[in-house]
């Protein structure tokens, strides 16, 4: 501590020798810096300040109806392109800043110098704040006013042509997914137009199928029954003589005859309906025979005078036409042949062997019609059996068609789906806004300067300049050669100093106050010109106080010298 104290004490009687060298450089040194300070131009800064109100009642009532965007992301979008190329470009335009470019790199560089100035900031309250600041006032509040218009402009119109591309989009896809849709169905129906007897599901081909299934085996039992009956016909044929012995004896009939002709009547009428084991048949045959026995022992026969056969029995069927050819031809000659026969005297046609032969014909004639009707219908049958084959070709294709319609179906319904989504967005935009905005501090032209603090410049110049002479004071007293005190001298040295010479005067003592009171004059002007310059600029600000000429003229030489140095 005694040591720092005796260095301080050396070096103050130094400074003081040097006092006018420190007070001539912190004259430099403040002249310099305040001329510098005055000479910076004004700031004038502009801002404005816009709530966002992303609250609506629609919000919540047309949640899962409407598109829902979250408009955080949309505002937080819209602040970076807001600085972006294009728009800084229409912000030039609107200022008229455009007007002092020549050429592309002059708007590249006006264009950087906007970016660097304009300031956006958003806090947590949805408070968005657009600043900006310059020389001119005008130019500032014209650089505000125009971001602003350009950011409330941006808003609206991004979203109308969002809305615009996105509907013209899903009116496109709705036309087109309609007309696939109508072609599919088209197909679709020509298809099931084409093949609706075979459809999967369709009881109209099944229930065909089983039809002729179902009367193919009607048939098949009716043919077997005919082919039966026309069996026991030819055995009962073949049992029968064809002639039967009678007495020469004339006459009219007897009432035995007349029953015999009338049973044989009645046979031949059950014939036609019943087969021959049925009971009705089997009970008049036998009635029949007893009859004929009992003629016989009677000696006589029914059907007229002796040996005068009765007229040829034509069969039903062949007097119908349903016989086939070569059945009737058959029953032809043989009943032309019973007629040509030559009776004898005591012979007549036996006529039970022709009412069974005229049964046979017309059962052999049944059971050529069923033989046909069996076969048409068997071929029936295996034409849809054969179809049969087609129903998984016909399924796999209905399917496809099916899938194809239900495709367009489904782009169709949802496209439609989100058209309407569209329009009520839309609708909610236009009617009931989903960002509001609200300009709470609309900007204004400055009229004081801001940004620089010319009080703090000045005293932080005033400062330097005496920090400053005096660090180049106590660095010029470290490098002299004398000494100021014996101590110093003893401590250089190391040797002990014996005594000094205390005062040696050469000037008077008016002299020494003349330089006393000249120093003091000197700082006092410092001071007082650090306090004038302080009391301008509170007043009109220093850049107000210089003469305009002067301005300019240092402003152009400020700016070659920049330039220089770039």
């Amino acid at each position: 501590m005694k040591d720092a104290l005796s260095q301080l004490m050396w070096y103050i009687p130094a400074l003081w020798r040097r006092r006018w060298q420190i007070l001539g450089v912190a004259w430099l040194v403040c002249a310099a810096g305040w001329a510098a300070v005055a000479f910076i131009p004004d700031q004038y800064r502009v801002q404005s300040k816009v709530h966002i109100d992303t609250e609506s009642l629609l919000r919540p009532l047309l949640r899962g109806l409407a598109v829902d965007v979250d408009p955080l992301q949309q505002i937080d979008l819209m602040q970076r392109t807001l600085v972006s190329r294009s728009n800084l470009e229409r912000v030039a335009r609107m200022t008229d800043l455009d007007l002092g470019t020549r050429s592309e790199e002059d708007m590249a560089r006006l264009i950087t110098t906007l970016q660097e100035k304009i300031a956006l900031e958003a806090d947590k309250m949805n408070i968005f704040t657009i600043s900006y600041e310059d020389r001119d006032p005008q130019v500032a509040y014209k650089v505000v006013q125009a971001l602003l218009s350009i950011y409330m402009e941006s808003n609206a119109g991004t979203t109308r042509r969002e809305f615009d591309s996105a509907r013209a989009f899903l009116d496109d896809q709705v036309r087109r997914y309609e007309r696939q849709m109508r072609e599919a169905e088209a197909r679709l129906n020509a298809f099931k137009q084409d093949n609706l007897g075979y459809l999967p599901g369709n009881t109209t081909f099944v229930d065909h199928m089983n039809r002729t299934r179902t009367d193919l085996d009607d048939l098949e039992n009716q043919l077997a029954e005919a082919e039966a009956r026309s069996e026991e016909l030819r055995r009962q044929l073949a049992d029968l003589p064809q002639w039967v012995e009678v007495a020469n004896t004339a006459g009219p009939p007897t009432g035995l005859e007349v029953r015999i002709l009338e049973l044989q009547q009645r046979l031949d009428d059950m014939l036609m309906r019943y087969t021959p084991k049925h009971p009705d048949v089997v009970a008049v045959k036998a009635l029949l025979e007893s009859l004929h026995v009992e003629m016989a022992q009677a000696g006589g026969i029914p059907g007229g005078p002796p040996g005068v056969a009765g007229p040829p029995v034509v069969p039903a069927a062949m007097a119908t036409g349903d016989v086939p050819p070569e059945v009737a031809e058959a029953a032809e000659e043989e009943v032309t042949v019973v007629d040509a026969a030559p009776l004898a005297a005591n012979r007549l046609p036996n006529q039970i062997y022709h009412s069974v032969k005229v049964s046979l014909v017309d059962a052999e004639s049944q059971v050529a019609a069923l033989r046909s009707a069996v076969e048409r219908k068997r071929g029936d049958l295996e034409r849809l059996r054969g179809e049969v084959n087609r129903m998984p070709e016909i399924q796999a294709q209905l399917d496809r068609l099916n899938r194809d319609y239900s495709l367009a179906r489904a782009g169709y319904e949802e496209f439609l789906k989100r058209r309407e989504t569209a329009n009520i967005s839309e609708s909610r935009e236009v009617n009931a806004d989903k960002v509001q905005f609200r300009v709470i501090d609309p900007p204004q032209v400055p009229v004081l300067p801001t940004g620089i603090k010319r009080p703090l410049l000045l005293s932080v110049v005033f400062v330097v300049g005496l920090a400053g002479a005096l660090a180049i004071a106590v660095l010029l007293v470290s490098l002299q050669s004398n000494f100021v005190s014996t101590t110093r001298l003893s401590q250089i040295v190391g040797l002990p100093v014996l005594g000094s010479v205390s005062m040696v005067r050469h000037e008077s003592a008016a002299q020494r106050m003349l330089r006393l009171s000249s120093f003091g004059g000197v700082a006092s002007a410092l001071i007082a010109v650090f306090v004038g310059l302080m009391v301008v600029e509170l007043q009109v600000g220093l850049p107000n106080a210089v003469p305009a000429d002067v301005k300019e003229t240092v402003a152009g030489k400020m700016k070659t010298l920049v330039e220089t140095i770039q």
